[in-house]
């Protein structure tokens, strides 16, 4: 069976809409689990998004960087702690730490005047195929759907 140029550029159009209307909520809290699995790792290894160590502190302390209490650990690392923030939107996955529950964590991860900056909340440039994988999951599925459907006419 022959198809016209208009007729598979018709489709290219409903795989376009497809892929914005699907929600992809499975994929995107597959995503967020990587990042906060990601974020954890920033902490074990308490180093920066390069590889940078963090800055040592002024003074010795007998607990880890970052981890006085644990709240910043836990609201970066575990889904649905205090200060933890997931959020999926069409088209976007937020996940971070909610200034409100836990006030020192964007000082701690950027720095200030004078906290030097212990960057935590990242994804490192050679795991973002690990990152990228539930998205292209999602997108070969929802093309196969597409694909069916256009088979189907």
């Amino acid at each position: 069976m022959a198809f016209s140029p208009e007729s598979f550029a018709a489709h290219l159009r409903g795989l376009s809409r497809a892929l914005l209307a699907d929600s992809m909520d499975v994929e995107k809290t597959e995503m967020a689990a990587i990042v906060r699995s990601e974020v954890a790792g920033s902490f074990d290894s308490q180093a920066d998004a390069h590889g940078a160590a963090w800055p040592a502190r002024r003074q010795p302390a007998s607990h880890n960087l970052l981890r006085k209490s644990g709240a910043m650990f836990r609201a970066a690392t575990q889904h649905g702690a205090a200060g933890n923030i997931e959020r999926h939107s069409t088209g976007e996955l937020t996940v971070g730490i909610s200034g409100g529950a836990v006030h020192h964590a964007a000082i701690q991860n950027y720095g200030s005047r004078w906290v030097p900056a212990r960057q935590f909340m990242y994804v490192r440039s050679d795991r973002l195929e690990r990152l990228s994988a539930p998205l292209r999951s999602a997108m070969h599925r929802i093309a196969f759907v597409e694909a069916a459907k256009y088979q189907a006419r």
